[in-house]
């Protein structure tokens, strides 16, 4: 009898441990937000100048680790942490026929294009030493949520490029914003080249930004 009230115990105990380690499981993100996208687009060759004849082969546009801010996060539930920033990535291949005269359409002439969206959370703290009163500040980022993003395509909006597409989901639907829409909305100037005087080679992307929602 002692023996039976033993392992009785031990399989409560075992069986409370499981169910407290699902409650402790997060939820993947869903819902919408909103983020400023700043940095530059680098563009391989460059954008032929006004009156010259238009790009041959394929240009190479290139956004690497362009930083996010300024995020509305209010339309999001679940998730590992609140979403205060994150970085994009962007790989792009533009068709033959890019011009500085035609620079809007050749932008969002877009063959195929691969876009990441890396979420994450950024948390200061800072500590007073109570004997010496020396203040320690530090910063850590952790990552929130990692998007890829699908059947991307592109248009225009005015003279912003617009690209689109679906957030990957997995079999389990277990994945951060799956099946969601992805729009990020490039809106640039000139960084280096002028389209005038020389090619251009790199793109200004502030007042750019990204969001996503179902």
């Amino acid at each position: 009898m002692r023996k039976f009230a033993i392992v009785a115990f031990a399989t409560l105990l075992c069986g409370g441990l499981n169910i407290g380690s699902a409650s402790a499981s997060t939820t993947p993100a869903t819902g919408s937000l909103t983020c400023g996208l700043t940095g530059t687009a680098s563009l391989k060759a460059g954008v032929p100048i006004s009156g010259q004849p238009a790009t041959a082969k394929w240009t190479m546009e290139k956004i690497h680790q362009a930083p996010l801010g300024t995020c509305n996060v209010s339309g999001v539930t679940g998730g590992k942490s609140v979403i205060t920033g994150g970085v994009v990535q962007i790989n792009a291949r533009l068709n033959s026929g890019a011009s500085c005269d035609t620079l809007a359409a050749s932008l969002s002439s877009v063959n195929k294009a691969v876009v990441g969206v890396k979420l994450t959370n950024t948390v200061t703290t800072t500590v007073t030493d109570p004997i010496t009163g020396v203040t320690t500040t530090t910063t850590h980022t952790n990552t929130s949520a990692s998007v890829k993003v699908k059947d991307v395509t592109a248009s225009l909006m005015g003279n912003d490029v617009l690209l689109t597409g679906v957030a990957q989901q997995s079999s389990s639907g277990n994945k951060p914003f799956g099946g969601e829409t992805v729009v990020v909305q490039l809106h640039g100037t000139p960084a280096t080249g002028d389209c005038t005087t020389t090619p251009l080679t790199s793109i200004d992307l502030t007042g750019s930004s990204v969001s996503i929602h179902p």
